[in-house]
């Protein structure tokens, strides 16, 4: 389970992983949890954990496509 508190307001989430899912996050992150809470996001009122690889993509595939 992840939970967070929003810092501006008094909202709180959660996010409930199945078990045999949570060791491959932690791998996916490389264990660091401040870099894992850099993709939280709120998106429709509800926190949801961002894919890194596929935001990382997104980032390089811009960053490419700015200096074309």
């Amino acid at each position: 389970m992840i939970s967070a508190q929003h810092l501006e307001l008094p909202d709180s989430f959660i996010i409930e992983i199945e078990s045999m899912k949570v060791q491959h996050l932690i791998n996916e992150f490389g264990n660091d949890f401040a870099n894992m809470a850099t993709f939280l996001k709120i998106m429709n009122k509800r926190m949801v954990l961002l894919n890194p690889v596929s935001v990382l993509l997104k980032i390089k595939q811009f960053v490419l496509n700015r200096n074309s």
